[in-house]
């Protein structure tokens, strides 16, 4: 699966928050992924069992707990007045949040630590996050459906995405469920 300018809207705008990506799926699951951050030149992999890399070297997520995590959102606002009490139970509970363009480029913050978690509460395409799911997992980071369910890379990913450090997966699937 193939995307080859995640985040358009921040490459037509001249924002350097899109990338490239790119997983090998097998069996619905991805199990070798590159993300190349275009604008800053690092290249993020994995392959299943063997650890994320930034430019060859290990990364791997936070261990904030919710009341320090910097959470990341996308950018389609749509979303924060349909859900505004999941957005004000979020902010509330975490240290700071933000809105950043590119999906891939919100998971490779989670993959480094840079953030603690990334959430989309609706529908998504599968080659928006098939390589953010395998570098994200072998970072030490958690990725699921808003159930808590993991999904197939063979179809499309219904019920949200939330990517986060592992440590507040579960308050987050709680916060997000109960709004």
């Amino acid at each position: 699966m193939c995307d080859p300018i995640d985040g358009t809207i921040a490459f037509s705008m001249g924002e350097p928050t899109f990338m490239f990506s790119l997983a090998l799926v097998e069996d619905g699951q991805p199990v070798v992924a590159v993300a190349a951050d275009l604008a800053g030149g690092t290249i993020f992999s994995a392959v299943r069992g063997g650890g994320a890399f930034a430019d060859d070297k290990p990364i791997h997520v936070s261990n904030r707990p919710i009341d320090m995590a910097l959470l990341v959102f996308p950018t389609n606002l749509g979303w924060l007045y349909e859900g505004k009490a999941m957005y004000q139970a979020l902010a509330r509970a975490a240290y700071q949040t933000n809105i950043v363009h590119g999906g891939v480029f919100k998971g490779m913050l989670v993959a480094q630590g840079l953030a603690d978690a990334a959430i989309w509460p609706d529908t998504i395409d599968p080659w928006d996050m098939a390589a953010v799911k395998l570098i994200v997992d072998e970072a030490g980071g958690k990725f699921t459906n808003r159930k808590g369910e993991q999904h197939r890379f063979d179809q499309t990913l219904n019920n949200g995405v939330i990517i986060s450090n592992g440590v507040i997966h579960s308050e987050l699937l709680d916060i997000v469920n109960a709004s």
